[in-house]
C-alpha cells in the first residue's frame, strides 16, 4: 500500500536519524492537498446525507397528513 502511495507522489520514506532501523513515511505536498481535498469531500457528503435524513424526518409528518 505505501509502495502505491509513494508512487504515485502522495507519501515520501526517509530514514529515522535517530534509529537507523525505521523508516518514517510522510505526506507531500502533493499528498497534503489530496488529503485536504479528500476531507472536504467527505464533509460534504455526511453533510447532505445528514440533512436529508433530518429534512425527511421534518417533512415526514405533513406528509401523512
Amino acid at each position: 500500500m505505501i509502495d502505491a502511495l509513494e508512487k504515485e507522489g502522495l507519501v515520501c520514506r526517509r530514514g529515522d536519524p535517530a534509529d537507523r532501523r525505521k523508516i518514517l513515511i510522510s505526506l507531500t505536498e502533493k499528498g497534503k492537498n489530496y488529503r485536504n481535498w479528500f476531507t472536504e469531500e467527505l464533509e460534504k457528503k455526511v453533510t447532505l446525507r445528514f440533512l436529508a435524513g433530518l429534512l425527511k424526518k421534518i417533512f415526514q409528518p405533513i406528509r401523512k397528513v
